[in-house]
């Protein structure tokens, strides 16, 4: 039956791990202010470990270990930047990371390793089956504790994205395929093989038994590309007859459907124009896509985070959001003030900060009908070579280029017009609601755009234990998991500083 765990242990007068330190080292073990005893009164002691009880009622049964231990083990994982083998040394043998977690005995061995992860585990398969994050749940369940405790305000907010590669390998479009197909005929026997016509059953055995970077290094471009077709018709014949048998066949599908066509049982690859860069970048990591920012390529995902930004007092992060990298920056607005707002924010937020890659017609129209203040650094694309002025006239158009000023009248067709050297140009509401937004966004003062700079320092400790921006996991979830519990982290630094300050203020 679940029941959740003490908030505290019991003290053991002979086990206890105060009775066995130096005066000096016992005062720096209990001193409220430093940091393994502000986590442990501010992020372990403050989970909601009911929000997992469905977790542990359909698939692990009755915990024997605290899941506020869990959750803190993992949020000092990501803070440390250390793999989990250092992190389980680190419970059995740091005094400090044991006080943090709630473990003050001697003879208490704390959480193992395999039980941290079947947690995560289930967390993602839950996720899979259900669409519920129980993480996110549990990230604002504390955020919003540490809200109300410290008094944040949050009238005003700002956020910023990051893009961050999966620990994947850099495949070219011959090695998705090859990859692919070769963890889909891993387990086919000989007897199932022989079902396949001679020439796939010869593409099988001479293409899959040579590993795909040799063969594209080896090869011509126009030997690539017969080996492509090749695999194509293999991959064809494969998911006509083995479509309950063929593990990854899911997969093998998506990939044949991304990376080729059939016109007359005749299989072709697509042009590399033609495919998406939502497609499979690596068999291994099905979630990740790519996307190329200015001169950046990425093969993962973007994360948005959003934080209080108020003039005085604490500042957190209230919204962490993981998508696919080829998601767009304007997208993450309305759900990011939404949850804010109504899951862990008290007030009523007013002012938001963000960059140009966040301005969108719909975002201004939310932004209207909740009576917000959307302060944009500016609008993504060039500028644009005709300025309009609405007046009592008609339309007022500058060409940038000539300095011409120009009267555009109205047409029959609900736009307005002015002529050109090489003909008419016409102006749609939609022109003119862009170019009032884009004066509007000039006439905001320097001060105000300055505020959302700092959001950039957010992302920076965000991505600060990654390798050449690529982090340790592979798969949506988990990444979700690994952005969660940095930003659970920089909030506990943020309060603990904020401690200090105050009190070296009072002091």
């Amino acid at each position: 039956m679940y029941k959740e765990s003490e908030k505290a242990s019991m003290i053991d007068g002979d086990s206890n791990i105060g009775n066995t330190l130096h005066k000096r080292s016992l005062k720096r073990y209990n001193a409220p202010k430093y940091w393994h005893n502000q986590f442990s009164d501010n992020v372990v002691n403050q989970v909601d470990e009911s929000i997992f009880r469905p977790l542990f009622e359909e698939k692990m049964g009755a915990p024997n270990i605290p899941i506020r231990q869990l959750i803190g083990i993992n949020i000092l994982k990501e803070a440390f930047g250390i793999s989990d083998e250092q992190m389980f040394d680190q419970v059995q043998f740091h005094l400090l990371v044991r006080k943090a977690l709630g473990i003050t005995h001697m003879d208490d061995p704390g959480p193992s390793i395999e039980v941290y992860y079947l947690f995560r585990r289930h967390i993602v398969e839950y996720e899979l089956e259900t669409g519920n994050d129980l993480y996110k749940q549990c990230f604002e369940s504390i955020t919003k504790c540490q809200v109300m405790k410290f008094k944040v305000e949050g009238k005003s907010i700002r956020m910023d994205s990051k893009l961050i590669g999966s620990n994947i390998a850099w495949y070219s479009r011959f090695q998705i395929v090859h990859e692919t197909t070769l963890m889909a005929c891993e387990h086919l026997s000989i007897k199932q093989l022989h079902c396949l016509k001679k020439q796939d059953r010869l593409t099988h055995e001479t293409l899959l038994n040579e590993p795909a970077q040799q063969l594209v290094y080896t090869c011509t471009a126009e030997s690539i590309e017969k080996r492509l077709t090749d695999l194509g018709y293999l991959i064809y014949g494969l998911l006509n007859h083995f479509s309950n048998q063929l593990p990854h066949y899911e997969l093998l599908r998506r990939v044949f459907d991304e990376q080729f066509i059939v016109d007359k049982n005749t299989v072709k690859p697509r042009n590399k124009k033609d495919i998406s860069a939502k497609s499979v970048q690596n068999p291994h990591d099905p979630d990740a896509t790519f996307r190329c920012k200015e001169e950046q390529k990425v093969k993962g995902y973007s994360t948005n985070l959003t934080e209080t930004c108020d003039e005085k007092g604490l500042n957190l992060i209230t919204n962490v959001q993981t998508d696919n990298v080829s998601a767009p920056d304007n997208g993450f607005l309305e759900e990011a003030i939404t949850d804010s707002q109504k899951n862990v924010l008290s007030g009523k937020i007013k002012n938001v900060h963000a960059d140009g890659a966040y301005h969108s017609l719909e975002n201004q129209i939310f932004a209207t009908k909740e009576q917000l203040e959307l302060y944009l650094t500016g609008m993504q694309g060039k500028p644009p070579r005709y300025t309009i002025t609405v007046t009592e006239q008609g339309l007022e158009v500058i060409d940038t280029q000539t300095g011409e000023i120009l009267i555009a009248h109205k047409t029959k067709k609900q736009s307005w017009g002015i002529k050109t050297e090489k003909g008419y140009r016409y102006f749609t509401q939609k022109d003119i609601d862009a170019a009032v937004l884009r004066k509007g966004l000039k006439d905001i003062p320097p001060e105000k755009k300055k505020i959302r700079n700092n959001v950039e320092a957010t992302v920076f400790q965000y991505s600060f234990h990654t390798r050449n921006n690529k982090t340790r996991y592979r798969g949506l979830i988990k990444h979700k998991l690994f952005a969660f519990a940095r930003c659970l982290w920089i909030n506990l630094v943020r309060i603990t500083n904020y401690e200090i300050k105050i009190c070296q203020g009072a002091l």
